[in-house]
């Protein structure tokens, strides 16, 4: 009796997009299954040779076919060739059409904002960004189901020559410069994989219940959508996540977004270049700075290490390594690790024989990190001649935040910060930490540098993709970007008004501490130079240009999920 089937063939792997298809692509690749065994063979070589053509035409590692069983002879098919253009902020539909009635969703990369996909195959709405949006849906009925992935690009207009004109002079003024294609790091491709499962897997937890991923998650840019994360002990995944005795990891989890080239990172700057805070780290494999000492590691590949040491983030209690220090700790995960004869194999082939050791492991997760680099926000396509990339309201929020509202004199360089430790008077609450903890606050990198001049300062967060990252600040007080400008507009009364009400995590966070005078002398000078007379409309064009500093190949990066980890454990998904 034979069965018939449609091969599903997803890529999980490195770099900022798919690309089975280009913009106006579709691929289906429907199998039907023979009634003799005899044909098994050939359908199986040809079901690589999918594969393989695929993933060689994507420069990129084949990945595992999946079948989908299907009902006696199916023939469920996509039958539409490509997707029309849009255009920003005009009316956009266009309907998919398949050989027969079937359930559409989404399962990976995205359409532009304000564009949905309805499950009968429906696309409208009025995009809000330029670029070409790839994306994966997944097409199912009662005989069958298949996977395809298509691409829907967004064209600019001309627009007010004006507004252009303005934007063209402070960026020659400002000498401003984006991220470029150069920037993107060069990686070799079995690092990757074994740091995507590393980071994926339960194992690094010491009560194999959180991975990297439970808090840094692609279904929620690559953070959790939580105002302040949660770690072992809890369930559920992202929003949904919660501990049962209402335990909190301190601080909001920040997204790994381009994270490779950053010279410090951790809200306090824990882990840092020593005398760096450029807009760009380079590859000088100097010492990095870190609580444990200096470490023959970049920032991206030590910084992995402290949340999996940490009892209340990855490491827990009540297990084999308890009672051992964080160096001991982290030989114990890695002993753990050389336990799983597949381990061992990809160590092998990533950094060669006997290659199981701390500062690999580290390596590894930190070249998964550096493989989420961005470069092609509408931004960058603007600062690189293309002229129809931003709307006019995003460049008039590009000119309002690199002059008048003078954003630029911390969010600088092309990851729009200096990675400069500044006091913004964001709101405290929640459990605290450090010293501030016994009055439910955080001094954040007073606490590192022991420098009483830098209470309440925090690293200058990058703003790529930030749209894709909410909630916002060190412990996720704001749950809006637009929130986020109106606090810079008069920070001391958003400090003063802000109310804890409406967090997703209320019930933990209780009563924001009342600001004192010292709390609001402690705002950084150069803060007081975003003027407090922003309209409400400048307000929406600065969000506008926010926005616009999404690269569309970030979002939603469902396909790098693995369906396994070598551990066996479950995937958080």
């Amino acid at each position: 009796m034979s069965t018939p089937g449609y091969a599903i063939s997803p890529w999980h792997g490195i770099g900022p997009a798919c690309c089975h298809a280009g913009p106006k692509a579709s691929m289906v690749v429907p199998v039907q299954a023979r009634s003799s065994m005899r044909n098994l063979p050939l359908l199986m070589l040809a079901l690589c040779a999918v594969c393989l053509a695929c993933a060689v035409a994507c420069g990129r590692a084949p990945g595992v076919p999946q079948i989908a069983e299907a009902g006696e002879d199916a023939r469920l098919a996509l039958l539409t060739a490509g997707l029309p253009d849009g255009v920003i902020e005009q009316p956009y539909v266009a309907t998919l059409e398949f050989t027969e009635s079937c359930d559409v969703r989404l399962v990976s990369g995205a359409l532009p904002p304000g564009v949905v996909l309805s499950r009968d195959g429906r696309i409208a709405g009025t995009p809000g960004l330029t670029g070409d949006w790839n994306f994966t849906l997944l097409a199912s009925c009662p005989r069958g189901a298949i996977r395809c992935t298509l691409g829907l690009h967004v064209a600019g207009v001309d627009g007010d020559a004006g507004i252009d004109a303005a934007l063209r002079s402070l960026q020659m003024r400002d000498r401003l410069m984006g991220l470029m294609p150069e920037d993107a790091p060069a990686l070799d491709a079995n690092r990757v994989e074994l740091g995507r499962l590393l980071f994926f897997d339960r194992e690094l937890s010491g009560t194999r219940d959180v991975s990297c991923a439970t808090c840094h998650h692609p279904a929620f840019g690559f953070s959790d959508g939580l105002n302040l994360a949660v770690g072992v002990g809890a369930t559920g995944l992202g929003p949904q996540r919660s501990h049962p005795g209402g335990v909190l990891v301190p601080r909001n989890s920040p997204a790994i977004y381009n994270t490779g080239l950053m010279p410090s990172l951790f809200w306090d700057k824990r882990v840092r270049l020593p005398g760096i805070d450029d807009a760009i780290a380079v590859s000088l494999r100097s010492p990095t700075i870190t609580p444990d000492g200096s470490m023959d590691l970049e920032p991206v590949e030590a910084q992995a290490l402290f949340p999996m040491a940490d009892h209340i983030e990855m490491r827990g209690h009540g297990h084999e390594l308890d009672g051992l220090d964080a160096g001991g700790y982290r030989s114990g995960i890695v002993r753990r690790l050389q336990q799983i004869p597949e381990y061992v194999s990809l160590f092998e082939r990533a950094f060669g024989p006997e290659s199981m050791t701390v500062d690999n492991m580290a390596r590894a997760i930190g070249d998964f990190e550096r493989s989420q680099t961005y470069v092609n926000s509408p931004w960058d396509r603007y600062l690189l001649g293309e002229r129809r990339a931003l709307s006019d309201p995003q460049k008039r929020g590009a000119t309002l935040f690199f002059d008048r509202a003078n954003c630029a004199n911390c969010h600088s360089g092309p990851l729009l910060s200096d990675f400069v430790s500044r006091s913004v008077l964001v709101p405290q609450f929640g459990p605290g930490k450090g010293t501030g903890a016994p009055t439910g606050e955080d001094f954040g990198v007073e606490d590192v540098a022991r420098d009483r001049r830098q209470r309440y300062g925090f690293r200058t967060p990058s703003l790529r993709n930030v749209a894709l990252t909410a909630p916002y600040m060190h412990n996720g007080a704001f749950g809006t970007l637009r929130e986020v400008v109106v606090h810079y507009r008069d920070k001391g009364v958003s400090a003063r008004r802000f109310t804890t009400e409406g967090l997703a995590q209320r019930e933990w966070l209780g009563e924001p501490v009342q600001p004192t005078a010292a709390f609001i002398r402690s705002q950084t000078f150069l803060l007081r130079l975003v003027p407090d007379d922003l309209t409400d409309g400048e307000i929406d064009d600065l969000v506008a240009f926010l926005e616009s500093l999404t690269d569309p190949a970030a979002v939603n990066r469902m396909d790098l999920v693995p369906d396994r980890v070598p551990s066996g454990l479950p995937v958080d998904r």
